[in-house]
């Protein structure tokens, strides 16, 4: 679990944390001793007492002033086997938090696919307000064009005309990853020496972002074959963009290439991958419009199906 502290914002290594933590991370030297923490002076290991498990660090570090624990990808919490130390531990730390036994403010900030929530119930954790689960998604036209022309000036490039920019948000579509990914890219162009700031510049810019996108979505659907590809491109071409699918429908269609018991193991392998994304309400999506596109017109000509 990585962790941060309001005295340190260094990550710590998964499970790592119950064998070796800087000074940063305890209250001090005394502290961390009767925790079993490794303490660290000046970059010197001065003394080694033992392995502290999380929920003991946890205790040692959680003060008055609160403390803020950030864990990314956590639907891979359900990757941890049932009953295995790891799971037992990462339980028990949770169950902790969510119930507020360290008796101080602490708050875990977790993201994850649709699926996190599902990790989340492995460990017996159900029980979230709605304000707690909010569902992320794209940022709004406006927005997206606001976050470029900051990463520009934050990269200190003198920013371009606003069809530049409108054109480079287009391809977005709003998605974090994205939007930073892009505008990178349009900083890289507009601080290199003389920089083309006609249309073929523009036009230049607009292929490296494709070329990126490309990249991106190939590292996606990385695990799902090749065939299993087109089975999808073929079915979500039923679909227009944005449509809500019901999951049943999804692996019914699926079954028309496969068995039921491989269609249900690629649906959820596409649920894992980020591929596709359960709402709240039960239905499926895919959550970024581009890469629907990108299915389709990679994997969706039917001369190309096996």
């Amino acid at each position: 679990m990585e962790t941060r502290s309001h005295l340190t914002d260094r990550p710590a290594r998964p499970f790592a944390i119950a064998q070796a933590l800087g000074q940063a991370y305890a209250v001090d030297q005394k502290a961390s001793l009767e925790a079993g923490i490794i303490y660290v002076k000046g970059g010197i290991v001065e003394t080694i007492a033992g392995h502290a498990t999380p929920t003991e660090i946890l205790k040692c570090i959680a003060t008055k002033h609160g403390l803020i624990l950030v864990l990314d990808e956590a639907q891979r919490l359900s990757s941890l086997e049932v009953g295995s130390q790891e799971h037992v531990r990462v339980g028990d730390t949770l169950s902790m938090i969510h119930n507020g036994h360290l008796e101080m403010p602490v708050m875990l900030l977790a993201g994850g696919l649709s699926t996190t929530l599902d990790a989340f119930a492995s460990f017996g954790i159900t029980r979230f307000t709605r304000q707690c689960k909010p569902s992320l998604g794209g940022l709004h036209p406006h927005e997206t064009k606001s976050v470029i022309r900051k990463f520009l000036s934050h990269e200190k490039v003198v920013p371009p005309l606003p069809k530049w920019i409108d054109a480079v948000a287009k391809q977005t579509h709003g998605w974090p990853q994205h939007i930073i990914a892009y505008a990178s890219l349009l900083a890289n162009h507009l601080s290199s020496i003389n920089p083309d700031m006609s249309d073929t510049g523009l036009d230049s810019v607009l292929r490296a972002v494709r070329e990126e996108q490309i990249a991106y979505y190939q590292e996606r659907f990385r695990g799902i074959f090749l065939g299993e590809r087109h089975a999808m491109a073929k079915l979500f071409a039923k679909k227009p963009i944005g449509t809500d699918m019901d999951p049943e429908w999804i692996i019914d269609g699926l079954t028309e290439s496969y068995s039921e018991e491989k269609a249900t193991a690629l649906f959820t392998r596409a649920l894992d991958r980020g591929i596709i994304d359960i709402q709240g309400d039960g239905y499926c999506r895919i959550p970024i419009p581009s890469l629907r596109s990108f299915l389709i017109d990679t994997y969706g000509r039917e001369q190309d199906i096996p």
